[in-house]
């Protein structure tokens, strides 16, 4: 579980994509990122990602004003759309946002 504190866009989520402890080939590939509410199981943010080191299949979210709004616990689903035309869901994380202490 990532801990994130309400209204703190300044923290960036990075994170690299394998399968099966492979490296996916992200050449002209699009990363995007959904933001889920495990309490009504809807879509509240998310968006692209930026391919930040193609190799290692590095990643990074900046988060959107709208992503950490309301306190609770949340879902991030990242799916890759390859070149060839293929979605592949993968990397789930598991989220909670608190007010900052």
């Amino acid at each position: 579980m990532i801990t994130l504190y309400k209204d703190d866009r300044k923290t960036t989520l990075v994170f690299h994509i394998r399968c099966e402890n492979e490296v996916v080939p992200l050449v002209g590939a699009r990363v995007l990122f959904d933001f889920i509410s495990k309490a009504t199981g809807q879509r509240i943010g998310g968006g692209e990602c930026e391919i930040v080191d193609v190799p290692s299949g590095m990643c990074k979210y900046n988060w959107q004003e709208k992503d950490l709004s309301v306190l609770g616990d949340y879902q991030g689903r990242v799916k890759v759309e390859l070149a060839q035309g293929a979605t592949r869901d993968a990397l789930t994380m598991e989220f909670k946002i608190v007010e900052r202490p």
